[in-house]
């Protein structure tokens, strides 16, 4: 007998500047198709006016649109950056108007539908890119939104919010598989969809290369520990040029204030130690910088495959998930002590002083490098305790259940 699935529709709605974004949406969603939603019977439909229009008449275009596609969705899913977007004859924006009809449906249809919101932190690529109007608009929504109780969350780039999706997605479409048992089904063999399946190299038919929650786990836990290490070698890095460079200022200021003379080219070549020194150091943490985004996505990546089967399960193994929260413990602590000396440090090499060419060269480099870290260190933090947040539901949820 073939089995039945549940479809569940996703809104998005959005301004024009968050393309990449609503790519990553799309991948995300066929991802989560032809992987957890095979195991958890969910197909997921993305609803965008990009494939689910038709040109039409109407008050506007933007009544156009909600026309056609009505309100028959399951979740709303919203990405907001530097622009509000276009005024319709009845908001600010459509994306305004679509949030709003959103909500509306949500206050009055107990939740249904789920709202998700993010709005973008990273900086325009040139000032050119920035209007003050546009951006006092998407403040002013944000700060009305969430006085209406919507909990929304930021990123700070492309990479950070497919992460944040693939963690916080899955959660979401479990909650409401929870509580729509009822809802729509389509045959099992509808879900080949072909333009899903050529998009992608998984086979959905080969078992032999499917793996199960210990083997992410395991894989999880190793490019961690690779992550871990490439952030000692990077604090080891920061901890000895900070001495060099403290123990180095120090002597150019003892000579300075002492009453022998000093000409300009002994100055000049204690400067130029510094300078090496600091280029010393970017060259040498950049590739543990690599490294460390590297195994950090990677890690997160197979902790999220995880989190995808966690819920499909209904007995777990607890153990394995406080296993999970202990060595999260762990890496969130280095990542907390490591940024306290790596802002210190940073603040000193921004501080030194424009004396020579050589030094405010190698000072722009190290600052670049030292501030790459501290976003890279950021968004790890955020995404190991939102990955930690949907782990405590989880257990919660079994307990519950038991």
């Amino acid at each position: 007998m073939a089995k039945t699935v549940t479809l569940m529709k996703i809104f998005l709605a959005s301004p024009q500047d968050v393309a990449d974004e609503r790519g990553i949406a799309e991948e995300v969603i066929n991802e989560f198709n032809l992987t957890s939603g095979q195991h958890m019977n969910i197909r997921l439909e993305l609803v965008r006016w990009e494939t689910h229009t038709n040109p039409g008449l109407g008050k506007d275009g933007q009544d156009v649109i909600n026309n056609q596609l009505s309100e028959d969705y399951d979740i709303f899913l919203g990405i907001m950056w530097k622009k509000f977007g276009s005024p319709t004859k009845r908001y600010d924006s459509g994306t305004q108007e679509e949030f709003n009809r959103a909500y509306e449906k949500s206050r009055h249809n107990k939740d249904e539908p789920y709202v998700m919101f993010y709005f973008c932190n990273r900086a325009p690529l040139s000032l050119d890119d920035i209007d003050i109007d546009q951006l006092s608009l998407v403040k002013t929504f944000k700060k009305s939104v969430s006085e209406m109780g919507l909990y929304y969350f930021p990123y700070d780039s492309v990479r950070d919010f497919e992460k944040l999706l693939k963690i916080q997605l899955p959660r979401v479409v479990f909650e409401i598989q929870n509580k729509q048992k009822s809802k729509e089904t389509i045959e099992l063999n509808k879900l080949k969809n072909e333009e899903v399946v050529s998009k992608s190299n998984v086979d959905l038919n080969n078992l032999e290369d499917e793996r199960g929650v210990l083997d992410y786990l395991y894989e999880g836990e190793r490019c961690f520990g690779l992550g871990n290490d490439n952030l000692i070698k990077i604090v080891s890095n920061v901890d000895i040029v900070k001495n060099r460079i403290v123990k180095q200022g120090e002597n150019l200021s003892y000579l300075e204030a002492s009453k022998l003379p000093i000409d300009t080219s002994a100055k000049i070549a204690m400067l130029n130690s510094i300078a090496s020194d600091l280029l010393d150091f970017s060259n040498n943490i950049n590739p543990e910088l690599d490294s460390l985004e590297i195994n950090f996505n990677k890690a997160i990546e197979q902790y999220s495959y995880a989190l995808e089967y966690y819920y499909e399960m209904i007995i777990l193994d607890k153990e394995s998930i406080v296993s999970a929260f202990k060595h999260f413990d762990i890496f969130i602590d280095n990542i907390s002590n490591a940024q306290v000396g790596i802002r210190t440090f940073k603040n000193a090499v921004d501080g030194f002083p424009k004396l020579s060419s050589s030094v405010i060269k190698a000072r722009r480099e190290a600052s670049t490098s030292l501030e790459r870290l501290l976003n890279i260190l950021s968004s790890m933090a955020v995404l190991i305790n939102e990955y930690q947040a949907n782990l405590k539901r989880i257990i919660d949820d079994v307990n519950n259940e038991g």
